[in-house]
């Protein structure tokens, strides 16, 4: 069973990337994980206060897990309206800081996709690090849907995918028309020139004629960009031609380029307006999106 871990805060951002979980659960017959942290203090009990202060630590950690209820409840209305009730579904409750139990869980419990709600990056911190989500999509050795707070439902009729047009993969290619047709959504491949290398009439045959695009070309629009800021001119063009997701491959890099250069998924996933989905696979290893 393929896994998705979904971070929730009892709020209606959560709701909202609730709807997407069981959006892509139901698409690719994965299971959600809902995770539930708190950092309210546990209070140390001492020779005079022992059972006052455990009373104390009881009503916090009740109060944590009546929350969590709670919400369980609006899961399971949510899984009702979206015809979703053979979603499997579980819940995690952890007394952690949130970055950490996300990170354990996605190294102990075989999660290939964590979804995550943002308000984005607020404040000058926030434009420095980024969101939570974006940072979620840094540390995670898996994909990450981040969805920010104002979107729509899902309901894709638009993919883009982001792409190098000189060093596209046909497996992955393979994957997005694939993704396309699952949703019965249009697939834009979006290549943005930075480099000043032109496209030439003979590179944009030979990106038509591969096998993997070739018999279904009435699904794919090819979008070539020009521009030198990449993440500005994704992100114009998702809003101006209604995209209802992007997608891009976060390439890893080095200690240095990380120190100095933002790789252009975390740009996007500061600043997004619309779902991102940001995968990591690699064709060769498989994955949930290739199997």
């Amino acid at each position: 069973m393929k896994n998705i871990l979904l971070p929730i805060d009892n709020s209606p951002l959560s709701e909202l990337s609730a709807r997407y979980a069981y959006y892509f659960a139901k698409a690719y017959k994965m299971s959600i994980h809902s995770l539930h942290t708190y950092l309210v203090p546990i209070l140390e009990p001492t020779p005079t206060s022992g059972g006052v202060v455990k009373a104390m630590n009881d009503e916090i950690v009740n109060d944590q897990l009546f929350k969590q209820s709670d919400f369980a409840k609006k899961l399971h209305e949510i899984a009702r309206q979206m015809d979703a009730q053979n979603v499997p579904i579980n819940h995690i409750i952890e007394h952690e800081f949130l970055l950490e139990s996300i990170m354990e869980q996605v190294d102990e419990g075989e999660i290939d996709l964590v979804i995550s709600g943002t308000r984005g990056a607020k404040g000058i911190l926030g434009k420095l690090f980024g969101s939570k989500s974006s940072k979620i999509a840094e540390i995670v050795d898996c994909d990450v849907l981040i969805v920010p707070e104002n979107a729509p439902k899902p309901n894709f009729k638009k993919i883009g995918f982001a792409f190098d047009l000189f060093n596209a993969t046909p497996a992955l290619m393979e994957v997005l028309l694939n993704m396309a047709e699952q949703f019965k959504a249009e697939l834009r491949l979006i290549h943005v020139r930075d480099n000043g290398i032109p496209v030439t009439k003979e590179m944009m045959n030979q990106l038509k004629d591969a096998s993997w695009m070739a018999s279904r070309l009435n699904r794919v629009k090819l979008e070539i960009i020009d521009g030198r800021n990449i993440p500005k001119n994704l992100m114009q063009y998702a809003e101006n031609n209604d995209l209802d997701l992007l997608v891009m491959v976060h390439y890893e890099r080095d200690l240095l380029e990380q120190l100095f250069l933002s790789s252009y998924s975390k740009e996007v996933a500061k600043k997004t307006n619309i779902p991102l989905l940001i995968t990591r696979q690699k064709p060769a290893e498989g994955g949930w999106l290739f199997s």
